[in-house]
């Protein structure tokens, strides 16, 4: 009967661990987007991040293929986390 108890425990493992490296995934590109927007964007982000100094600089977030976060897209450039800017097509 053990091993049967186990195998109910499995699936809240399983969904855990995805929840983790969901969690850790989305505290990643946070941070990134947080890093563009502090040191590359021009001019940059002093302070609090808010809405209106987002759209005041007329910026957008560039995704990829599957969804991955590129960058920060500010008049027609594609702005990354190293500092590349890339036109826009």
């Amino acid at each position: 009967m053990k091993p049967m108890h186990n195998l109910y425990k499995l699936p809240d493992s399983f969904f855990s661990e995805i929840e983790e490296s969901l969690i850790k995934r989305k505290k990643q590109e946070n941070d990134d987007i947080e890093h563009i927007l502090r040191n590359y964007v021009k001019p940059v982000i002093r302070g609090k991040i808010r809405k209106w100094k987002i759209r005041w600089r007329g910026l957008h977030l560039a995704y990829g293929p599957s969804y991955e976060i590129l960058g920060v897209i500010q008049r027609g450039y594609i702005i990354d986390i190293k500092g590349n800017k890339t036109k826009v097509k």
